[in-house]
């Protein structure tokens, strides 16, 4: 996945033009009648139509585009961004998808992002979270995992009852651990919250656990 700063000028100028927007890729493909997937390969890097980067810049003065005011070796790097996923019952995701820019850190090979639902996993998790996974169907015991069952999934604490693998609540508003047919899809490794006004970020590598992070 490349940085900013690696993509062409045009990838660049489109990303630019919709953050000053405020749209997100789903939008903003809208706006330029264009299939969301296309869209998103043109901001990766793909070369742009003349006629769509045309169209886009009409959509705002050159003056008012929005330019990054971080350092070049700081900019941000594009994780795929998925449907908000349940922290309390199993649910069946919806079909949205998009991308956001994070911390370097939080990019690399099978990570994604979703938002929280719910609050059987609070205050490891709370409501709104924006939490990054890594991709793994055998994650170690005690991570915060994404499971699913079917086309349904949730996030849970993975634990072993000494007969065989559970997925717990945390919360303790909710009854003991949820045991059903499931797979690990992911570990959390990176949670970034909105609290008071700012933004607070826990990340390690080799995943979270709930009593790595404050309450």
């Amino acid at each position: 996945m490349k940085r900013e700063n690696e993509l062409p000028e045009d990838a660049q100028l489109l990303r630019r033009i919709r953050r000053t927007l405020g749209l997100k890729q789903s939008v903003m493909a809208d706006k330029l009648g264009l299939k969301r997937t296309t869209y998103t390969n043109y901001e990766g890097g793909n070369p742009v139509p003349t006629q769509v980067m045309d169209r886009a810049q009409r959509m705002v003065p050159r003056s008012e585009i929005s330019v990054p005011l971080f350092p070049v070796g700081s900019v941000l790097a594009p994780v795929p961004l998925f449907a908000a996923v349940p922290a309390t019952n199993w649910e069946e995701p919806d079909e949205t998808e998009d991308i956001v820019e994070l911390d370097p850190k939080f990019a690399g090979q099978g990570r994604f992002a979703c938002r929280i639902k719910g609050d059987s996993m609070h205050p490891f998790l709370r409501q709104g979270d924006l939490v990054v996974f890594q991709r793994s169907d055998a994650p170690s015991i005690g991570l915060v995992i994404l499971a699913r069952a079917g086309k349904a999934v949730t996030v849970k604490q993975l634990l072993h009852n000494g007969e065989s693998f559970v997925l717990h609540c945390i919360n303790p508003h909710y009854e003991g651990p949820v045991a059903d047919i499931w797979s690990a899809v992911a570990y959390v490794v990176g949670v970034i919250r909105e609290e008071h006004g700012m933004e607070i970020t826990f990340f390690n590598p080799r995943g979270l656990r709930p009593m790595s992070m404050p309450a």
